[in-house]
């Protein structure tokens, strides 16, 4: 047991407590320079960000500037605009009765069997009308078909 409290004693004499204080402080020394160097970056870095900002808060008042500069003409030219006396709306003309693409398209058909097929094409064109004019087309496919096939003209394949 006097062995062990020896031991005990020897790790806690002055001179091991000595060296690992040493070791401590040099650590301390080296993190306390370590710590002065992040300071002087933060500080770069702070200064770096407020040159930023200040660029950035000039360019801002620039663009005010100009708006203001902007504002009298524009400014004047809508108020005069909102200031104007309002009209009266135009009358509503009630749409002429339409006629469904169907019935259309049936029209068209009737024409080109009656009348010849230039003549509801150009019909047809004139309504100006894509989704009428393809239809028509495919109408006029099948009701040919048709005919030719009650004809005889050809055979139904």
């Amino acid at each position: 047991m006097k062995n062990m409290i020896q031991d005990e004693q020897k790790k806690y004499s002055g001179a091991n407590v000595e060296s690992s204080l040493a070791g401590q402080g040099a650590d301390l020394e080296q993190k306390k320079q370590e710590l002065e160097k992040m300071k002087q970056e933060l500080a770069k870095m702070e200064q770096k960000l407020a040159e930023a900002k200040g660029v950035v808060e000039q360019g801002a008042e620039k663009e005010k500037g100009e708006a203001k500069q902007g504002e009298g003409t524009i400014g004047k030219e809508m108020q005069s605009a909102f200031s104007a006396p309002v009209s009266a709306p135009p009358p509503v003309v009630p749409p002429a009765p339409a006629i469904d693409s169907q019935n259309q398209v049936d029209m068209l058909c009737e024409m080109a069997f009656q009348k010849g097929l230039d003549s509801a094409i150009k019909a047809a064109q004139q309504l100006n009308n894509p989704y009428i004019l393809d239809e028509f087309h495919d109408a006029l496919v099948d009701k040919f078909y048709e005919k030719l096939i009650s004809e005889k003209k050809i055979k139904e394949i």
